[in-house]
């Protein structure tokens, strides 16, 4: 349930947040229950650039994010895709499965949004029925983080897995991958980083994407977009999307 004793009772409504207690570095559920978890979201929820906010076939769904203020107020969680939360569902997917191969190629439809909005980055929503037109802020700093941490936590989970012993199970349990993502560390990233005099600092939200806060947000900004074209402009051998084409999900 999403909601325990509300004012109208326990709320059945299909919805994403749900996907936090598998893709959080300690879930708290058994292995079955991540992967049912996971199966309903890849169901009801998941779309080409991130999870809807409630499933289709809810009566309050809305498949567009437009009109007035109100009705775009109204809609905001009664549909669209969050793109910041397809980086968690490549996170539970790989927990669930170990397949980080397969993980990653959730991540390369970002690759088609970079010149939809805002140059380079990753919009703050987008319709929940395709063509999943991007909506909300062009250049959202959370949808990009999360994407990004998504991304390299897998890509090193990977290369760790490739100096494990072959005969070591890795999804009987899936301990081992729990294990590579929970020692990914955002700052061991292998990339530049802006300069100390244009970032302060470097934290985590609660959710574990990263935030970071300084004076000159510019070249946050500017490192942010330089890091998505490197991850996302080559998609890889395995990948079976089409370019330019949208809204497979």
């Amino acid at each position: 349930f999403d909601v325990l004793d509300g004012p109208a009772g326990d709320d059945a409504s299909v919805r994403p947040n749900q996907i936090f207690a598998v893709s959080l570095p300690h879930s708290p559920l058994p292995a079955e229950a991540q992967a049912a978890v996971v199966a309903e979201c890849a169901r009801d929820l998941l779309g080409s650039y991130g999870l809807r906010s409630l499933a289709p076939a809810h009566p309050d769904y809305r498949p567009r994010y437009q009109g007035g203020v109100w009705e775009r107020d109204s809609g905001y969680h009664q549909g669209p895709l969050w793109g910041w939360l397809l980086g968690h569902y490549a996170l539970a997917h790989y927990r669930v499965n170990g397949d980080a191969a397969a993980a990653q190629r959730l991540l390369e439809p970002v690759q088609d949004h970079l010149r939809d909005a805002g140059l380079g980055t990753v919009s703050e929503i987008f319709d929940g029925d395709p063509p999943h037109t991007p909506r909300g802020a062009p250049a959202q700093a959370w949808s990009v983080a999360c994407v990004l941490e998504a991304w390299w936590r897998i890509e090193q989970a990977r290369r760790a897995s490739r100096t494990t012993d072959p005969a070591t199970p890795r999804i009987s349990s899936n301990t081992t991958v729990n294990e590579s993502l929970n020692n990914s560390r955002l700052t061991d990233m292998d990339v530049p980083s802006p300069t100390a005099e244009g970032v302060a600092k470097s934290v985590h939200n609660p959710v574990g994407c990263a935030v970071r806060t300084g004076e000159n947000m510019q070249a946050v900004d500017s490192w942010c977009a330089r890091r998505t074209l490197r991850c996302f402009t080559t998609p890889s051998a395995g990948s079976t999307r089409t370019p330019g084409v949208k809204g497979a999900g």
